[in-house]
C-alpha cells in the first residue's frame, strides 16, 4: 500500500482563501493523504467552509481549539499525525496538482527525513509570479529556505522536534534542530509550493516595528544552547543572516536611535555566539564560494557588516528606514 501523507494546515480566520489550499490539497494526484486542519479559534465562518469540504471527503480531519498560536497548533499536528511522512501548508498557499507525488518519489528513493523544495512567490490580486526561490545541494541551503512549508518530513524524525512558542521565527528551533540532527537531507529544485502575497496583510509590511527584538534574541538563545551544529560556520552565518534581515525588514519609519539600540544588541549577541570578530573567515560569505547565499543577499550582508565596522550604519539605516 502506498505510504500514508499527513498534511497539517493550521487555521486561522482563513475564510477568504481557504477554498484556494483546500481545493489544492484534494486535487493532488497522490491520493493517500491525511489532512489534519487545526482551527485555532477562529472567529470567522472558516469552520464552517472546512465541514463543508469534510463532508465530501473522509481524509479530513478536525481538530478545535482555542486561539493557541501558530507554533502550538503545528506541534499538535505533528502529534496527531499517523502518516509515513508530514508536510505544512499555510492556510493562505497551494500546491501544484502533483507537488506531493513529486517530493514522495524523491524521498523514497533517497531513503530522507527532510526533503526541502523551492517555491513560487505569487501574487493573490492578479497571480502574477513575484519571484522563485530553491537551494543548491549544500549546507548552506537549509539555513536560507528556513520556513517550515515546502518541505517533507519523514514523520518518526520529526516528532523528536518542535516548534517554538514565539512571536517571531517560531520555525527556527523546529527546522534547526532537524537540520543538525540528520545527514539525510536533500534539495530539489521544485516551484510546486506557491507561497501567496496578499499586499493587505500584516505579515507581508515592512512597516512592522522592532518590537519582536527581545523576543528573537529568546529564539536565537534557545537555539545556541540546544544544537550541536554539524557545520559551524553554515549555524554562525544563518544567526548573522537572521539579525540583519529582522532589522532591514522591520525598521521602516523607525525612529534611529530605536533602530541603532536594537542593532547594538544584535552586534553584542552575535560577537559572543557567532564570532562576528571573525566572520570575514566564515566561508559562506565569501563570493566565490559557490556554497554561498545568493549574490544579492552576500552583498546586502557585507556591507552592513562594512558600514557597521566603518560607523556609517546610522545614516545609511535612517536613509533606508525613510524610503
Amino acid at each position: 500500500m502506498d505510504s500514508k501523507v499527513s498534511i497539517i494546515i493550521p487555521i486561522y480566520n482563513a475564510s477568504m482563501h481557504l477554498d484556494l489550499c483546500l481545493s489544492s490539497v484534494l486535487n493532488q494526484t497522490y491520493k493517500n493523504l491525511e489532512i489534519i486542519m487545526i482551527n485555532d479559534g477562529s472567529t470567522d465562518n472558516s469552520v464552517e467552509i472546512i465541514k463543508k469540504y469534510q463532508k465530501e471527503d473522509k481524509r479530513i480531519v478536525l481538530f478545535n481549539q482555542k486561539n493557541q498560536g501558530v507554533a502550538k497548533t503545528r506541534n499538535k499536528g505533528i502529534r496527531k499525525s499517523s502518516g509515513e511522512y508530514l508536510m505544512f501548508i499555510d492556510q493562505d498557499d497551494y500546491i501544484d496538482d502533483d507537488y506531493i507525488e513529486r517530493l514522495l518519489s524523491k524521498m523514497k528513493k533517497n531513503d530522507l527525513d527532510i526533503l526541502i523544495g523551492g517555491y513560487v512567490r505569487e501574487s493573490y490580486e492578479t497571480h502574477k509570479i513575484m519571484f522563485k526561490d530553491y537551494g543548491k545541494e549544500t549546507n548552506i541551503a537549509p539555513y536560507i529556505l528556513i520556513v517550515p512549508w515546502g518541505k517533507l518530513y519523514r514523520t518518526s524524525y520529526a516528532k523528536n522536534f518542535e516548534f517554538m512558542d514565539s512571536t517571531i521565527a517560531d520555525e527556527y528551533l523546529f527546522n534547526v534542530m532537524a537540520y543538525n540532527n540528520t545527514d539525510k537531507i536533500a534539495v530539489i529544485e521544485d516551484f510546486g509550493y506557491h507561497w501567496m502575497f496578499n499586499e493587505k496583510s500584516v505579515s507581508n509590511t515592512k512597516h512592522k516595528g522592532l518590537k519582536n527584538t527581545d523576543e528573537l534574541i529568546r529564539v536565537l538563545d534557545k537555539l545556541v544552547k540546544s544544537v550541536s551544529p554539524k557545520d559551524k560556520d553554515a549555524l554562525n552565518y544563518f544567526y548573522v543572516r537572521a539579525c540583519i534581515y529582522y532589522i532591514l525588514f522591520s525598521c521602516k519609519k523607525v525612529n534611529i536611535s530605536e533602530i541603532m539600540t536594537v542593532n547594538r544588541k544584535f552586534m553584542k549577541w552575535l560577537k559572543v555566539n557567532a564570532e562576528l570578530d571573525n566572520f570575514r573567515k566564515n566561508r559562506y560569505i565569501k563570493y566565490r564560494n559557490s556554497e554561498c547565499d545568493s549574490l544579492k543577499v552576500k552583498m546586502i550582508i557585507h556591507t552592513y557588516l562594512l558600514l557597521n565596522r566603518m560607523h556609517l550604519l546610522r545614516p545609511a539605516l535612517w536613509l533606508y528606514s525613510h524610503i
